[in-house]
């Protein structure tokens, strides 16, 4: 009889282990799909839904010093589509003799290539975003610079 006790607790004791192991693999595949499907979404250039901004234009940094200011058309893991695109242009000049820069909104199109007003942005270069609010100094020279080219 103490032979069959003895096996009924080996028995017990494998059954305990093979709990513990199912247990284990079940929460191994529930931590790990959800992981997987963010990385395929990734893959899958997922769109990107930020909050609107105010005014409807964003600020964009890159990791080249530039900032852009526009209007997101759209906005996925590895583009983003700018359009109604200003930037700010850095100008020396002399006020009384002392050297000051002189900094200028400047409306994208104008320049020596020729770019249509949109954008498409790597996102690798994109450091981070902010939305603009109505009373941004941006915004409100924006809205006069648009103004004043409609009365022309």
């Amino acid at each position: 009889m103490d032979i069959d006790n003895s096996n009924q607790k080996i028995t017990k004791k494998h059954i305990v282990k093979i709990i513990v192991l199912i247990i284990f693999v079940v929460m191994f595949i529930i931590t790990i799909t959800p992981i997987s499907n963010i990385s395929k979404e990734l893959k899958n250039n997922t769109v990107i839904n930020l909050p609107k901004s105010p005014s409807g234009f964003v600020a964009v940094f890159l990791t080249s010093g530039q900032v852009y200011f526009g209007k997101i058309n759209h906005y996925d893991t590895k583009t983003l589509s700018l359009s109604d695109i200003y930037y700010l242009k850095s100008q020396p000049a002399l006020q009384n003799g002392v050297r000051v820069n002189s900094i200028s909104l400047i409306k994208l199109g104008g320049e020596i290539q020729g770019p249509t007003d949109n954008m498409y942005i790597n996102t690798n270069h994109i450091l981070f975003t902010e939305n603009l609010t109505n009373n941004s100094k941006v915004v409100k020279s924006i809205l006069n610079y648009q103004k004043t080219k409609s009365k022309k």
